[in-house]
C-alpha cells in the first residue's frame, strides 16, 4: 500500500467517523431525552402521594424528600423550586408550571398540589404528574409498571454496540475507496516506470477494466501517448534505414566509378562526370534531410512577413514552366483573387515549388499540369489546387505519401528522394495551413493547400499567365 492509499484511508475514516459520531449523538441524545412533563393528577390517591410527600419536605428538608422520591419512584413526585427547577432537574412543561402556580395561590394547603417550605426556607411546589396516575386494582394494591430494562454500557454518550458497527463501517469504506483510488495510481506508476525503459507495449484500458472515471480516462490517454511514441520511433529508425539506403546507392555507384576509371584512366573526364553527378545527388539529399529536420525542430521558419501569394505563384508558375517544357509537359496556371498570408516568402515558395514539380516529374508527355487559386472569404483561407494527368496515387496511399522517403508502389521510377512533399506539409503546417491529397477522376492527383489569409492586404482581381497548351 502506498502513501497515497493511507491518506484516503485516514481522510475517509476521521470523515466517517465525525459524521457518525455527531449524528448517533443527536439521534441518541434526542431520543433519550426525557420529556416534559404536561398536566397534575389532582386525584385523591395523588393527593395522599403529594401530602406525604409534603410533610417529608416540611420535616426532613429536601434530602428527606430526595431519598423519599427515589425510594418511591413509581408513581414520581415533583419538587418544583422558585426558580422553575425541579428538584431532581427533571423538566416540566411552562403550561403546567402556570397551571401550578395558580392552583396553590387558591388552594396552598389543601389538594393534590401542595406549597411548601422546607426548614432552610426555600419554597417548592409538590406535585405527581398526570401520565403517572394510576388506578387501584381490586387488591388495593398499585400495580407497577416492570423496571426498565438496564441500559447497555456507553463511551462519550453513545452506545458502545451502535459505535462500533459505526467504526467497522468507517474502517471497510474507507479501505475500498482508498484501494479503488491507489490501484490504478499504482499500475499508471507501473506503466510509466516501463515506459521509461523502453517498453511501450503497455494496455492499460485493458488493466483499469471497467472502470469510467478520470483515472480510466488517464490510462487510455497513456496508451494513445504509447501509440504515438511507438510511431515516432518507428518512422525515426524508418527514416535511418532509408537515409542509409539512399546514401548507400550513389557510393556504391562512386566506388564503382572509381573501380572502372583504375582500370580504364583513359576515360577519366566521363568518369569525372558521373562522380560530379552523385556527389551532388549526396548533396542534395542531405540539405533536404536537414531542411526537413530545421522544419520539424522549429529552427527556420521564423519570418513573419505578409506576403502576396500573386507573386509567389507566379515565380513558381515560371520556373516550373521551363521544367515542363523540357518533358514536353504544360503549366496551366490561373487564380482569380489576389491574396496576402503571413509567413516566409521563401519557404513558402518552396513547399509550393515542390507540389507543382511532383506533380511535373509524374506527368506523362503532352500532359497538362493545372494550378488554380482560389479564396475563401467565409473561412478566411486561400486555396490552391495543384492538378495532373500522371498515374495516381491508390486511396490506400494518399496520406503517406506526405512521409519522408515515401515513394508508393505505383512503379514510377521518377528521380528524387521521396522528401519534397514532406517538406512542402512541414512549411505548410509550421504557417498554420494544410495540405493533402486526392484521387483525380480520369487518373492523376490532385493537390490542395490552403494557407489562413492577412486580412490586411487589399482584395485585387488579378490574372496570373503562364504556358498553356499548345
Amino acid at each position: 500500500m502506498g502513501r497515497l492509499f493511507w491518506k484516503f484511508f485516514c481522510f475517509v475514516l476521521l470523515a466517517q467517523l465525525i459524521a457518525s459520531f455527531g449524528i448517533g449523538r443527536l439521534l441518541w441524545g434526542g431520543s433519550h431525552r426525557p420529556d416534559a412533563v404536561a398536566g397534575v393528577n389532582t386525584s385523591p390517591v395523588a393527593a395522599s402521594r403529594t401530602e406525604a410527600a409534603a410533610a417529608t419536605l416540611r420535616f426532613g428538608g429536601r434530602q428527606a424528600l430526595t431519598l423519599f422520591i427515589r425510594n418511591v419512584p413509581y408513581p414520581p413526585i415533583y419538587a418544583l423550586g422558585r426558580d422553575d427547577r425541579e428538584l431532581l432537574g427533571r423538566p416540566v412543561g411552562k403550561e403546567t408550571i402556570e397551571a401550578l402556580r395558580f392552583m396553590v395561590t387558591q388552594e396552598p394547603e389543601q389538594g393534590a398540589v401542595r406549597k411548601v417550605i422546607d426548614p432552610d426556607g426555600g419554597q417548592f411546589i409538590v406535585f405527581e404528574p398526570e401520565h403517572s396516575h394510576v388506578r387501584l386494582p381490586p387488591g388495593g394494591e398499585i400495580s407497577r409498571p416492570p423496571p426498565p430494562p438496564q441500559e447497555a454500557s456507553h463511551v462519550l454518550g453513545l452506545p458502545v454496540l451502535p459505535f462500533l458497527l459505526s467504526l467497522i463501517t468507517g474502517l471497510l469504506s474507507a479501505a475500498t475507496i482508498a484501494w479503488y483510488v491507489a490501484k490504478p495510481i499504482r499500475i499508471l506508476r507501473a506503466a510509466f516506470t516501463g515506459a521509461g525503459d523502453g517498453k511501450l507495449d503497455a494496455n492499460l484500458a485493458q488493466s483499469m477494466g471497467r472502470r469510467r472515471d478520470e483515472l480510466a480516462d488517464l490510462g487510455h490517454d497513456f496508451d494513445r501517448m504509447t501509440r504515438q511514441l511507438r510511431c515516432l520511433m518507428d518512422g525515426q529508425r524508418r527514416l535511418l534505414h532509408d537515409v542509409s539506403h539512399e546514401l548507400r546507392s550513389p557510393m556504391a555507384r562512386m566506388q564503382a566509378v572509381i573501380g572502372l576509371l583504375r582500370q580504364q584512366p583513359e576515360r577519366l573526364e566521363a568518369f569525372l562526370d558521373r562522380i560530379e553527378r552523385e556527389t551532388e545527388r549526396m548533396d542534395q539529399l542531405v540539405e533536404e534531410l536537414l531542411t526537413l529536420s530545421r522544419l520539424e525542430s522549429g529552427v527556420i521558419g521564423t519570418v513573419r512577413d505578409p506576403v502576396a501569394m500573386a507573386e509567389v505563384l507566379g515565380h513558381v508558375a515560371d520556373d516550373a514552366s521551363l521544367e515542363a517544357r523540357s518533358k514536353g509537359c504544360w503549366i496551366d496556371a490561373s487564380q482569380n483573387t489576389e491574396a496576402c498570408v503571413i509567413g516566409n516568402p521563401e519557404l513558402l515558395q518552396r513547399a509550393i515549388e515542390n507540389v507543382v514539380r511532383n506533380a511535373i516529374k509524374y506527368s506523362p508527355q503532352d500532359g497538362v499540369v493545372e494550378i488554380a487559386a482560389t479564396l475563401d472569404k467565409e473561412a478566411a483561407r486561400w486555396c490552391l489546387t495543384v492538378e495532373d494527368r500522371g498515374p495516381g496515387v491508390p486511396e490506400a496511399e494518399l496520406t503517406r505519401i506526405f512521409e519522408p522517403f515515401f515513394r508508393g508502389s505505383s512503379g514510377n521510377q521518377a528521380d528524387g528522394h521521396g522528401l519534397g512533399l514532406a517538406i512542402a506539409q512541414q512549411i505548410l503546417e509550421s504557417h498554420g495551413g494544410s495540405i493533402c491529397a486526392l484521387g483525380r477522376q480520369g487518373g492523376g492527383l490532385r493537390v490542395v493547400i490552403t494557407l489562413p489569409l492577412f486580412l490586411g492586404c487589399p482584395d485585387e482581381t488579378d490574372g496570373l499567365t503562364a504556358d498553356s497548351p499548345s
